[in-house]
């Protein structure tokens, strides 16, 4: 039950990682709309990854609260949900602005180490969300509500 959730949560970090990267290339001649609006503080998140492609491999959600330090830090801890249950997680990584889109690469720890990447929109100072679907088949929707 462990080694269907460890190897999907491995998956998912590898797409999520990858999604990630191609955000930051694809937004990189985009205008920095977003690069003077401060995202430092606390917010609260939601992060899920469900697959509708022929594989259909069980869905992935995390709520965690996030602190965004200035600097380019980023730290949370929350829940994992999936297949093989619910786990506590935590993450550390680096925060950058790319256009309006607020991307974190970092490393996690759920059942075990992995690569995190999380990316979301900036709508306004009080809240970030997207929804990707990825060719893949997987859509990963994420929203976060600033806190303080």
């Amino acid at each position: 039950m462990f080694a269907m959730f460890d190897r999907r949560i491995r998956e998912v970090s590898k797409r999520l990682r990858s999604i990630a990267l191609t955000a930051l290339i694809a937004f990189a001649s985009v205008p920095a709309a977003a690069q003077g609006m401060n995202v430092t503080g606390s917010w609260a998140c939601t992060y899920g990854v469900r697959d509708t492609g022929p594989l259909q491999r069980p869905a992935v959600y995390m709520e965690f609260q996030m602190q965004v330090l200035p600097g380019g830090g980023a730290q949370g801890q929350g829940t994992m949900a999936g297949g093989a249950g619910q786990f506590p997680m935590s993450f550390q990584g680096n925060w950058q602005l790319v256009g309006s889109d607020f991307i974190v690469q970092g490393q996690m720890m759920a059942l075990y180490p992995a690569s995190f990447a999380f990316g979301a929109t900036v709508l306004n100072s009080s809240q970030m969300s997207s929804t990707i679907n990825a060719q893949d088949g997987n859509v990963i929707a994420s929203t976060c509500q600033r806190i303080s």
